[in-house]
């Protein structure tokens, strides 16, 4: 992993670390659905995959995975919202989601994480040396909507920050759509010559 991308990883692990904070001050007893007691929620941040763990990935598929999503999956693997590989929870293996859309996987396009609206954000490893991160709609899915990060791991700062850098009065995120909200955090997409627009495109 490049060096210059430390302070950044850092970064990420702080912003973890706070949210898995404020889930043990505050965890979840009552089952969402029933509200009955005596409910244990999945842990939201686990820990990263293993080398190893990787690796099998890796010699399933015949395939490297890019150095910034490695170096994503070894902070945490199949996070909330996220997903990762050989992960405990059902539905948050990158195989599974490959299961579905097996175009994806062989325009070595990889799903990383996706929101309550069956969406995706997929990492486009055939792109560049790095992998920039475009969102897909779970609807007409066969091409990137718009670019929201320039590779894996800005992706997931500004998705980190998502709703901490909302600001006051407004219920609106900046990202992605904030031009230079985004920017600021993540100059390098702007650069991006890949035939996919940017979200304020």
């Amino acid at each position: 992993m490049d060096r210059d991308q430390l302070p950044l990883i850092e970064r990420i692990v702080e912003l973890l670390e706070e949210r898995r904070a404020y889930r043990e001050a505050h965890p979840i007893t009552r089952d969402p659905f029933t509200l009955k007691p005596g409910f244990r929620a999945v842990d939201a941040y686990p820990p990263g995959a293993s080398q190893r763990a990787i690796g099998a990935f890796e010699k399933k598929y015949n395939w490297k995975l890019p150095d910034d999503l490695r170096a994503w999956l070894r902070i945490t693997n199949g996070a909330a919202g996220y997903l990762g590989v050989d992960t405990a929870e059902r539905g948050s293996r990158i195989s599974e989601i490959w299961e579905s859309y097996p175009d994806w996987k062989k325009s070595n396009w990889i799903p990383i994480a996706r929101d309550d609206f069956g969406n995706y954000y997929v990492a486009l490893a055939d792109k560049s040396t790095t992998s920039p991160v475009a969102f897909f709609e779970g609807i007409g899915s066969e091409y990137p909507r718009y670019l929201v990060g320039s590779d894996v791991l800005h992706f997931v700062l500004l998705k980190l920050l998502e709703f901490k850098d909302v600001a006051p009065g407004s219920s609106t995120s900046p990202w992605p759509f904030g031009r230079e909200y985004v920017l600021k955090l993540d100059p390098s997409i702007e650069h991006l010559n890949i035939g996919v627009p940017l979200a304020w495109d």
